[in-house]
C-alpha cells in the first residue's frame, strides 16, 4: 500500500465515522489548549512572584545578629548608638530597627486569629515603601511616649472588618504567655505581598 492509498483510506475512515473523528479532534484540541494555558499561567505566576520579591528587596539591606551558640554578649547586639552611626553613612535614606513575632489578634467578641506583629520606628515607612491606603502612619510623639497604636494591612482589614476605613477600631494583641493589650488602629497599608498571595 503506497502513500496515496493510505491517505485515501484515512479520509474514507474519517468520512464514515464523522462523530468519532470530531470527538477525537476535539479531545486533542482541548488537551493541547489546556497544556498551553497551564504553561502560560505558571510562567505568569513565576514572573509575578519574582517581580514582587525584587521590589521588596530593592535597595534594602537587612542586618541580623544570629548565633548557633550562647557566646553572644550584650555588646554584640545593635543598639541605638549603632543605628545613629549607620544613619550618618552616605546614601543611607533611613534605618529602622525591627522586631517581629507571632501573636494572636482579636477583634470583637468572637473574631480572632494569628498574625505576625512587627514593631519598628517611623523610618520604616520610608524604607519599606508601603502605601498607606487609609489613615496615617506613626508620628514621633507616639513612638517616644510608647502609645499603643498599630497599622494593619488591607488584607487583614478586609477579612476582619469587611472594609478599609477602620481607623479608631480596637484590636487586642496577645503574645505567648502574656496578657492581652488593646491597640488603636491609626492606619491601613497596602500589603506588598498581596499580588503574590492572589496568585495561589
Amino acid at each position: 500500500m503506497n502513500f496515496f492509498e493510505i491517505v485515501k483510506s484515512a479520509l474514507h475512515s474519517l468520512k464514515s465515522n464523522r462523530i468519532r473523528s470530531s470527538l477525537t479532534m476535539l479531545g486533542i484540541i482541548i488537551g493541547i489548549s489546556s497544556v498551553i494555558v497551564i504553561s502560560m499561567v505558571g510562567k505568569g505566576s513565576q514572573n509575578s512572584i519574582t517581580g514582587e520579591l525584587v521590589k521588596l528587596a530593592d535597595r534594602v539591606i537587612t542586618i541580623n545578629v544570629q548565633s548557633n551558640n550562647k557566646t553572644l554578649s550584650q555588646r554584640d547586639y545593635i543598639n541605638s548608638s549603632d543605628i545613629e552611626e549607620i544613619k550618618k553613612m552616605d546614601n543611607v535614606a533611613g534605618v529602622a530597627p525591627s522586631l517581629q513575632d507571632r501573636c494572636r489578634l482579636k477583634t470583637g467578641e468572637n473574631s480572632s486569629g494569628f498574625a505576625f506583629l512587627q514593631t519598628t520606628t517611623d523610618d520604616f515607612e520610608n524604607i519599606s515603601g508601603n502605601k498607606i491606603v487609609y489613615g496615617r502612619t506613626f508620628n514621633r510623639d507616639e513612638l517616644e511616649r510608647g502609645k499603643k497604636v498599630v497599622l494593619v494591612d488591607d488584607v487583614y482589614a478586609t477579612r476582619r472588618f469587611q472594609r478599609l476605613d477602620i481607623v479608631g477600631e480596637e484590636v487586642e494583641v496577645q503574645f505567648q504567655r502574656t496578657k492581652r493589650e488593646k491597640f488603636i488602629v491609626i492606619g491601613v497599608f497596602e500589603n506588598p505581598m498581596k499580588n503574590m498571595m492572589n496568585s495561589f
